[in-house]
């Protein structure tokens, strides 16, 4: 319980004690005239105090008392925390941590009655809801006291409902030609996406069709079986399956081009790809095959192109003197016709496990990216600096930083070598719980300030002073407290209409933390078949990260720990999350 006053001038001394019965007061102390606040603890959860407060003028000056007295009630129990929702499309799941101390819980919706939930439980379910509908609950820790129960601060959540299912496609049908397979369904009410996969629902390929896609990598020997599933901004639905036919190739047939990479510019593409077994000549196509740009070489530039545009049906096609065989599709953006310079101003500072790297800001940036090696993570438009965690100490890496905007990743990476420093012996701290400090009574003066009976504290003389007792615990020497992973910790990806999707990570303070370790990790295989492992990045005082920019389609993980005093906490338990397999739609304009 905290009792706070005004400074005032002419004040020599404060003088401030807890009241008992009629005069009588306990857990007094007297306090410097700069001190305008003071914290009495050991109180009883739910019950109400009477604080007092008197001044003085000058030393051997009577005391004044402070008019009227501070009443105050201690909070029952604190709100709960780590609440969260499971939800279906017409219930929600509510559920929390348990608080301790608490022999019984309260729920309900927002401006719904209370509701006490079953003894022991740490949940509530709400049902007859709407779907794709928000709501609010609240729940809050009871305790018995005496013959009732005393309700603490109630905690909030916003739950939201899923759209209801959607149904599966219907009439499913695939045509087979050697150039690649062409699906036809019936559009299902209420879907904004589809997506298709064909190999057994592994991976799948979103569409922005409603009603048909062409599959021109997918040149079957065999029959082969496709599916579509429908989705919309919820969740994707029904799947439905057919098999396209079996196609007879021509012995001399060439395989559409593979390795197919695009690096954009300001209003063209550059095309490479690997060269096709007997294929004499290649052509490309950026809408859809309507007209055509020939070549012999495995590169070609598509100029005339406009700026900051997607250009989502782009084909390439190889063939000999004869014919033109196999069809590969791919995608790319030109960037905005005004690139980003490269940051500049690069300088970096070491300790033994991090890396600090500051830049200057770039004209026209909306965001940035740091990182090195294979790893990316991404950082917002007012971020000039980053720090690099998790190294060895002792070693040298090329550290570099990337200017972006909504129109990609447009200047070129600037880098800056530098090194972590050596590693020193060092003697581990011993981990313990301190005691706690003796609690100041009227029968002595602590170092913290506390004045007790039995002492004339420099002319305070209050009648009838009553004596608390005093308590104190001893101790084997200094020690370091080492606290608990921190809590709560969840990892979501989200879609940006523009650009790869965002990865977030948020967790819950840990008492006397001064600095967070977090580490991503996803299953995609980079060059050289390597798992790729996003930047272990340090957050100092952060408890919500953004991580990287991830890729559709894709699942990652998220793991953080603490550190305080006593050294690093354990890591936390990993926790999953899965992108988007698209962007979402762009709204009309």
């Amino acid at each position: 319980m905290t009792l706070e006053w005004s400074a005032e001038e002419g004040v020599d001394m404060w003088f401030a004690a807890r009241a008992t019965t009629g005069d009588s007061y306990a857990d007094g102390r007297k306090l410097d005239a700069s001190i305008t606040s003071t914290v009495f603890d050991g109180m009883t959860p739910g019950e109400t105090y009477t604080l007092r407060l008197w001044w003085r003028p000058q030393q051997g000056a009577d005391w004044v008392e402070v008019l009227p007295s501070a009443v105050c009630s201690t909070v029952i129990l604190p709100a709960p925390t780590g609440l969260g929702c499971e939800a279906s499309d017409t219930a929600i799941v509510l559920f929390w941590k348990e608080v301790a101390g608490a022999t019984s819980y309260q729920a309900s919706r927002a401006d719904f009655p209370w509701s006490t939930v079953e003894a022991g439980g740490l949940s509530q379910k709400f049902t007859v809801l709407t779907a794709d509908t928000s709501y609010a609950f609240r729940v809050r820790a009871g305790k018995a006291v005496g013959a009732n129960t005393k309700y603490g601060d109630a905690a909030t959540a916003m739950c939201s409902t899923p759209a209801a299912p959607l149904g599966a496609p219907t009439a499913l049908v695939c045509t087979t030609s050697p150039s690649g397979a062409s699906l036809r369904w019936g559009a299902v009410t209420g879907a904004s996406i589809y997506r298709i996969s064909s190999d057994g629902g592994a991976t799948w390929a979103p569409t922005d069709a409603l009603d048909s896609h062409t599959l021109p990598d997918l040149i079957p020997t065999a029959a082969h079986s496709v599916q579509v599933q429908a989705g919309n901004a919820a969740a994707w639905g029904g799947t439905a399956s057919t098999k396209c036919p079996k196609v007879e190739l021509p012995a001399d047939f060439k395989q559409a081009p593979i390795g197919a990479t695009c690096t954009a510019g300001i209003g063209f593409l550059d095309l490479r790809w690997n060269p096709v077994n007997a294929a004499t000549r290649y052509r490309v196509s950026k809408d859809s095959g309507q007209t055509w740009a020939q070549t012999t070489d495995t590169a070609l530039t598509l100029s005339g192109l406009t700026a900051d545009t997607n250009y989502n049906s782009i084909r390439l096609q190889a063939g000999d003197d004869d014919s033109w065989d196999g069809t590969r599709a791919i995608s790319c953006r030109t960037l905005p016709a005004t690139a980003l310079a490269a940051p500049k101003g690069l300088n970096c500072s070491a300790s033994m496990d991090s890396i600090t790297l500051t830049w200057n800001s770039v004209s026209e940036a909306t965001r940035y990216r740091a990182g090195f090696g294979h790893t990316w993570v991404a950082l917002p438009a007012t971020a000039q600096e980053f720090v690099f965690g998790g190294l060895k100490a002792g070693t040298s890496y090329d550290v570099r930083v990337q200017a972006g905007n909504a129109g990609g990743w447009q200047s070129l990476a600037a880098f800056k070598p530098c090194s972590t420093t050596a590693a020193s012996p060092q003697t581990p701290a011993r981990a313990c719980t301190p005691a706690a400090p003796p609690s100041p009574t009227l029968g002595q003066e602590s170092a913290g300030g506390s004045a007790g009976s039995n002492a004339e504290h420099e002319g305070f003389k209050p009648p009838n002073r009553t004596a608390t007792g005093a308590g104190s615990t001893g101790g084997q020497g200094p020690c370091l407290p080492r606290a608990e992973a921190p809590s709560n910790l969840t990892i979501a990806c989200t879609a940006n209409k523009k650009g790869p999707p965002t990865i977030s990570a948020t967790w819950d303070a840990t008492v006397g933390a001064d600095r967070y370790l977090v580490a991503i990790t996803s299953p995609e295989t980079l060059p050289g078949g390597t798992q790729q492992t996003a930047l272990i990045a340090h957050y100092s005082g952060k408890h919500t990260a953004i991580i990287a920019d991830g890729t559709h389609g894709t699942e990652y993980q998220a793991q953080t720990k603490a550190r305080t005093a006593g050294g690093w906490t354990e890591w936390t338990p990993l926790k999953t999350a899965s992108c988007p397999t698209s962007a979402p739609p762009l709204s009309p304009r």
